[in-house]
């Protein structure tokens, strides 16, 4: 039987929205931009126009019996994470991206440029995925550990575009991803709101 009221008791926060998000890829412990690392840091913050939460699976062992196939619970697997950022004209994240690719395996000198250990990944950071409330307070983060850009996508360029900004995609790879629920909007606190405090 429909109920609306019902149905509305099921929301009752009026539902997350997919608009209210940011995220941070703090700068490889390292690499050098100059007076600008920290700036591109954040115009990419700024610049990341869509992402999403990651998938979690945890893939099925298969084990036949009498011609029947039974699924157990297997190993846990991590998809590709990905973002599309707006592109300026100064290309300050393009360049971020693109030397912080270049410090895994140089375009010209086929080697790492930076050794850092974390992960076995060099150079590897986490990157932090913000929800917010629709009040403006965080309410929860997913942090993929040992984050690094895999793909750096192309930017399609076309005359008949002429008032359109410039966007390109980005594969990043991690290891897992971690999740917490935190203090907003006047719910109550499910995490001790210390226990995230490294990623605000």
């Amino acid at each position: 039987m429909f109920d609306i009221n019902s149905f509305k008791s099921a929301l009752p926060y009026g539902g997350a929205r997919p608009s209210l998000f940011d995220i941070r890829i703090p700068l490889p412990a390292g690499m050098d931009l100059g007076s600008h690392g920290a700036d591109s840091s954040r115009a990419l913050t700024l610049n990341a126009k869509s992402t999403t939460i990651p998938t979690g699976t945890i893939e099925p062992v298969e084990v036949p019996y009498f011609g029947r196939i039974f699924k157990m619970p297997g190993g846990r697997t991590f998809d590709e994470w990905t973002t599309t950022v707006s592109n300026d004209e100064d290309f300050r994240v393009r360049d971020l991206l693109e030397q912080w690719m270049d410090s895994i395996n140089g375009n010209v000198t086929n080697q790492e440029s930076i050794t850092q250990s974390q992960f076995g990944v060099t150079p590897a950071v986490d990157g932090i995925v913000t929800q917010y409330g629709k009040n403006g307070n965080a309410i929860r983060r997913y942090v993929m550990k040992g984050c690094w850009p895999s793909t750096l996508g192309e930017i399609t360029l076309d005359w008949s575009e002429a008032s359109a900004i410039e966007e390109f995609e980005v594969t990043w790879q991690f290891n897992w991803w971690e999740s917490a629920a935190i203090e907003g909007a006047g719910r109550e606190v499910l995490v001790e709101v210390d226990t995230i405090a490294q990623y605000r």
